[in-house]
């Protein structure tokens, strides 16, 4: 776990993501931009959403329901949360991570 190393910068990503069945229409859009120290690459494939930080690799399935939610990832954990954003329950989803390559 990441979390645990010393003089980590403390960085969250945060964004709507669209989740489904219809991989045409998954997409994400920031919320705020991220500390520039973070230097976060991010993207949506058919199935999962990816964040790259430093020759680190973290994948996160998505919502298998259609619609908008909100998501929230604090770097070096080993969940990712998401909400619908007409609720205020999180739920948490396990990532895969590990070096860029890896898996």
């Amino acid at each position: 776990m990441l979390a645990a190393l010393p003089n980590l910068v403390t960085c969250v990503f945060a964004a709507y993501i669209y989740g489904g069945p219809d991989v045409n229409l998954h997409q994400y859009q920031p919320l705020s931009n991220p500390d520039p120290e973070c230097g976060f690459v991010a993207w949506v494939d058919e199935d999962h959403f990816h964040l790259e930080r430093n020759g680190y690799h973290v994948s996160v399935p998505l919502p298998i329901r259609q619609g908008w939610y909100r998501f929230q990832y604090y770097w070096g954990q080993d969940f990712a949360y998401f909400s619908n954003p007409h609720s205020s329950t999180w739920y948490e989803v396990p990532v895969r991570a590990g070096p860029k390559g890896f898996y």
